[in-house]
C-alpha cells in the first residue's frame, strides 16, 4: 500500500472535486485530463485505511467532531467510567472473598488430648 502524503491526499481531493464538477457539467475535461485526474487519486484501499485510522482518535477531537456533540461523548464516556468502576468492585470483593477464604483454611485446628 503507497503511502498517503498530505500533498497526494490534497491532490486527490482537488481531482476529486473536479471530476464531481465535470461530471455536474460546471467544467468540460480534455479527454486526457480526465485520465490524468483519475490517475492521481487514491485507490479504495488507502481510502479504506484513512477512514480506519479517522475512528482513533483522541477524546478532544471526539466532543468537536462527533455527531453526538460534546453531550454524547460525554454519556459515552461515563457509560465507560461506570463500567469499569463496576468491574473494579467486582474484583475487589473476590479479593476479599478469596482472602477469607484463605484465612478459614489456614486457621489452626484445636485437637483434643486424651491422656
Amino acid at each position: 500500500l503507497p503511502a498517503i502524503t498530505p500533498d497526494s491526499f490534497k491532490t486527490h481531493l482537488r481531482a476529486e472535486q473536479r471530476l464531481a464538477d465535470a461530471a455536474a457539467g460546471k467544467v468540460e475535461l480534455a479527454g486526457d485530463e480526465a485520465a490524468k485526474l483519475k490517475a492521481s487519486m487514491l485507490s479504495g484501499a488507502q481510502i479504506a485505511a484513512l477512514s480506519t485510522m479517522k475512528q482513533h482518535t483522541d477524546f478532544n477531537d471526539l466532543a468537536h467532531k462527533s455527531e453526538l456533540g460534546i453531550e454524547g461523548v460525554k454519556r459515552q464516556i461515563g457509560a465507560a467510567i461506570s463500567q469499569v468502576q463496576r468491574d473494579e468492585q467486582q474484583h475487589q470483593e473476590q479479593k476479599h472473598v478469596e482472602k477469607k477464604q484463605q484465612q478459614i483454611e489456614q486457621r489452626p485446628r484445636r485437637a483434643a488430648r486424651i491422656g
